[in-house]
């Protein structure tokens, strides 16, 4: 499992000029623009496919070389984090997803869709890794919970993507030009918000070692976090495809995705309250059936304006559930797992789950249908139920755990 390395485990002391707010504003900006880098893209895989004239099953396959990429870029980020400054792994890892949304519309055959898909996934892994763990840091520097706050900005990237995206392809603005002028936007936020992160140089003379075996706490967190983003990934990169194609609702298409980003939106930024409120374990379990009651919706009804607020339902359980793991994650640090090994754990395995539901849904809709091939994502929901005691089982900061 790829190890990130700050200071909380090498007492190493932490450098930020920047003030608390300044800092938390650029970390935020970083979940952003991985949120509006795959709303963006998401509403215009349709029309990829399209122009390319392949199959569901064949973008199905083209998508896993996400996957691929993200093998490549999660464990990179946890090597480079052991020798450089997490700051500057961060600041790369945000460039190069910047750069890569640019990609996939220019490409002329399947072969170069994943070539061009596996730079994606490069930029995704490392970006979400990276990411998490200087959120991680900037929540224990503040000593209190915006973990998932910061999630919610991801959700809010999302959703401004894809609304924007629908916009753009409905003024008959090529894939081409609208991903390019995204990947334009996104370099310039990373280069705007990358001077204002916590610099937390490692300690060369007690390296880390790059792999680590992760805890059972880890390993039953990483199982939700799973969970939680294979319905993502899944919604993500089908949703448009289903209401375009399968309920001829293409007015609708970028619809599906933006409820689901909003609903999510709003959850997370909520988070943090309803988990002082409610507790986390609970708030968790109530997550987990909201969820499955949205998405099990969308495969029983079959209609476009149900199907769009079942994303919505599934957007608003599943919103509080990651970042609740997430942040347990960080607070389980002890002498045998740093916090910062426990999140890189917990969110490498839970990208897998984003990463794998895509192309698992496009195989099972070869097979059967789309509509169908989303009961897999219920099952991923109904998971959550019982795994959420279990994951949970240490406090975040200025929280609960209890409920």
């Amino acid at each position: 499992m790829s190890r990130p390395t700050t200071s909380h485990e090498t007492g190493t002391a932490v450098r930020g000029e920047s003030p608390p707010g300044l800092v938390r504003v650029a970390v935020s900006a970083f979940f952003f623009v991985l949120g509006l880098g795959f709303g963006s893209w998401v509403v215009r895989i349709p029309d990829v496919q399209h122009e390319l004239g392949i199959s569901k099953g064949s973008l199905g396959a083209a998508l896993l070389a996400v996957t691929v990429g993200s093998l490549v870029g999660m464990p990179l980020a946890g090597w480079l984090g052991t020798r450089m400054d997490g700051a500057w792994v961060l600041r790369v890892s945000g460039a190069v997803l910047a750069v890569s949304i640019a990609l996939p519309p220019y490409a002329t055959d399947w072969w170069t869709l994943a070539l061009a898909l596996i730079v994606v996934g490069v930029g995704n892994g490392a970006l979400g890794v990276a990411m998490n763990v200087q959120g991680s840091l900037v929540e224990r520097t503040l000593d209190r919970p915006v973990m998932s706050s910061f999630h919610g900005v991801f959700s809010i990237g999302g959703l401004v993507g894809s609304l924007g995206g629908g916009a753009v392809a409905s003024a008959g603005i090529g894939p081409r030009a609208h991903l390019s002028a995204t990947a334009a936007i996104l370099l310039c936020l990373t280069l705007a918000a990358g001077s204002r992160l916590l610099s937390s140089p490692p300690d060369r003379d007690n390296a880390a070692p790059v792999l680590v075996r992760p805890t059972k706490t880890a390993l039953i967190g990483g199982t939700v976090a799973f969970c939680v983003l294979f319905g993502e990934g899944a919604v993500s990169d089908w949703s448009a495809v289903y209401l375009k194609n399968d309920l001829s609702a293409a007015a609708l298409a970028g619809m599906g995705y933006a409820a689901f980003a909003g609903a999510m939106a709003a959850g997370r930024l909520a988070g943090d309250r309803l988990a002082a409120a409610v507790g986390p374990r609970r708030l968790v379990i109530y997550g987990g059936c909201i969820g499955t009651v949205g998405i099990t919706s969308v495969v029983l009804i079959g209609h476009p304006l149900a199907t769009v607020v079942g994303f919505g339902l599934m957007g608003l359980g599943l919103s509080v559930v990651y970042p609740q793991v997430v942040s347990a994650a960080g607070a389980t640090g002890g002498k045998d797992t740093a916090p910062d090994t426990a999140i890189a754990a917990v969110s490498t395995i839970g990208y897998f789950g984003f990463l794998i539901g895509p192309p698992a849904i496009g195989g099972l809709a070869q097979m059967t249908s789309l509509r169908w091939a989303f009961l897999l994502v219920a099952l991923c929901s109904v998971l959550i139920i019982p795994l959420a005691g279990r994951a949970l089982t240490a406090t975040a900061p200025g929280r609960d755990a209890s409920g």
